[in-house]
């Protein structure tokens, strides 16, 4: 996050969390921290992919903005505390839509046939120990589940992509090709890999959801253990090639990171690296905010 007055921070992502405690359990089948781990994995993967879903709305959005508003006057550049409520907003709704997470995954034992030793693994299977309305909630939940995700974690973010996409394609054709207007299309460019790089990551797991769901396939438990170990890399291998993607589509972001990483002069503050990536001088404040929510 790269906030108006210059300070930086890089919230880390959930998925690079949970992964050695994925990886734990898939060697030693055993739970590191017992039926707390069933459901706390989960509830971080849905919330990952809240907060992707509705960071990448939020980015389509604000390029249609940009692209299509006339500004008569300079506009003030966006505050850090804009920013981060922005952030707060897009956090504490995805911590809110996952909270059935925590409530429909339970731990469950057994004793391996071929080695004696216990087993452990986790089901779907709401508590009955709930209360009744709760516990009415979290079923239907449940059984919405499958579309629930599909709908609103793999849909929603490529439609609204898509839409501003081919809304704001008009505009940017028939203006004429400016320093600024390259920028726009550049910053367009990057929200849409960064969305493409999304569906790449979660259509393989939506795919044989709906297969295992309703082609009638039958397959065993270490299938279906290998096929959400599978899907917990597939999360990994989008988190972390999420900034790379960046420092390679957005040259001057690239170019100031390198400069940092260069960089032996202890005077040299977060202000003039700002003022290298964004080259402060010539932009307008309205280009400038559109480059600081992007990031």
């Amino acid at each position: 996050i790269t906030c108006g007055d210059g300070q930086t921070g890089a919230p880390a992502h959930p998925q690079h969390i949970i992964l050695p405690v994925v990886i734990f359990n898939e060697l030693t089948k055993r739970r590191l921290m017992g039926d707390l781990s069933c459901r706390i994995v989960p509830y971080v993967e849905v919330t990952s992919l809240g907060v992707t879903t509705f960071t990448l709305c939020a980015l389509s959005i604000d390029r249609f903005h940009a692209v299509t508003s006339v500004q008569t006057r300079p506009q003030q550049v966006e505050s850090c505390q804009s920013i981060l409520a922005k952030l707060s907003v897009i956090w504490v709704g995805s911590l809110v839509l996952a909270a059935p997470e925590l409530l429909m995954w339970r731990l469950e034992q057994e004793v391996s046939p071929r080695t004696g030793l216990p087993v452990d693994s986790c089901s779907q299977q709401p508590s009955v120990t709930l209360p009744e309305t709760l516990y009415s909630l979290v079923l239907t939940y449940h059984q919405a589940r499958m579309w629930w995700t599909f709908g609103c974690f793999f849909c929603l973010p490529l439609l609204f992509t898509g839409a501003c996409q081919l809304l704001t394609r008009h505009v940017t054709d028939e203006n004429a090709k400016s320093k600024k207007q390259r920028r726009e299309r550049q910053l367009t460019r990057t929200v849409v890999a960064l969305a493409s790089i999304y569906a790449v990551c979660s259509l393989p797991e939506n795919v044989w959801n709906f297969v295992l769901a309703y082609a009638g396939v039958e397959v065993d438990m270490a299938t279906k253990a290998l096929l959400a170990l599978i899907g917990q890399f597939l999360l990994f291998v989008r988190a972390a090639a999420t900034p790379v993607l960046l420092l390679c589509i957005c040259r001057s972001l690239g170019q100031a990171f390198m400069d940092c990483c260069s960089e032996t002069n202890d005077s040299m503050n977060y202000g003039k690296i700002l003022k290298k990536l964004y080259n402060f001088n010539t932009l307008d404040s309205n280009d400038y905010n559109s480059k600081v929510n992007l990031i």
